[in-house]
């Protein structure tokens, strides 16, 4: 089956790696794009995105699902 996975957080990244881990086509995720903490200076990558981008997957961080631009 070919799957998109939708997600942010890092209780998401478990279910990512069980996922990737199946014969099933994960063909990208769909994520929140990165904010700044308030005591850091650049804005942390979600330990989702990290997975995606080690493997290889392709990413996608609009500002929201809702725009016209995550419908395309």
């Amino acid at each position: 089956m070919r799957l998109l996975m939708m997600g942010t957080g890092p209780f998401g990244r478990p279910t990512l790696e069980v996922l990737l881990a199946t014969d099933h086509d994960v063909v990208g995720l769909v994520s929140r794009p990165p904010r700044g903490a308030p005591r850091r200076s650049a804005a942390a990558e979600s330990p989702m995105v990290t997975l995606a981008r080690a493997r290889g997957m392709q990413v996608w961080q609009p500002a929201s699902v809702n725009s016209d631009e995550a419908h395309q």
